[in-house]
């Protein structure tokens, strides 16, 4: 199989959601206040491995962070985020992620933090199911994995509904 460029793809084609109820758009610092605006509730830190941002600079320092992991290294980007957002109203949800992006081995980690006001309302499985067609159909990688914390239920559990598989703890 050739060789997929992921740069084209990353600037030119986002993931799709079939149900029509979200989309995806490339970070940026246009969606910083939205981002903020959840990057301050604790409960959404329960299952990451920092703290709850005190200040907008420390959003934005945080987005920029994203944004530089998007850059070219080696002839390809090794990062994907975005931002997904509901459609009826362009509600920022939260982020997406693919990270760790292997061509050699076609694999890729899966990654999200959606706002906890929309928790609980199916647009998780939305967004795994978008991540999941856009790495094996856009970009033609063949494995799609993602790391969590091993009590966090409620990931391991969507990742469940998704049709991942557990590899190991």
């Amino acid at each position: 199989m050739d060789k997929i460029n992921l740069n084209e793809v990353y600037l030119n084609h986002f993931p799709e959601d079939d149900s029509n109820e979200i989309y995806f758009e490339p970070i940026s610092l246009s969606g910083l206040d939205e981002m903020h605006k959840y990057s301050v509730k604790e409960e959404f830190y329960e299952f990451f491995e920092f703290n709850a941002f005190k200040s907008k600079a420390e959003t934005e320092q945080y987005l920029k962070k994203l944004m530089n992991r998007t850059k070219v290294i080696d002839v390809d980007i090794q990062a994907m985020y975005w931002f997904v957002r509901r459609k009826t109203d362009n509600n920022l949800l939260g982020t997406a992620a693919l990270v760790n992006i292997n061509n050699n081995r076609k694999s890729v980690e899966m990654g999200y933090g959606i706002d906890p006001s929309f928790w609980g309302k199916g647009y998780v499985l939305l967004l795994q199911s978008a991540l999941m067609k856009y790495t094996f159909e856009s970009i033609g990688l063949n494995r799609l994995y993602g790391i969590t914390m091993v009590n966090n239920e409620r990931t391991i559990s969507s990742i469940y509904a998704a049709g991942f598989k557990k590899e190991g703890v």
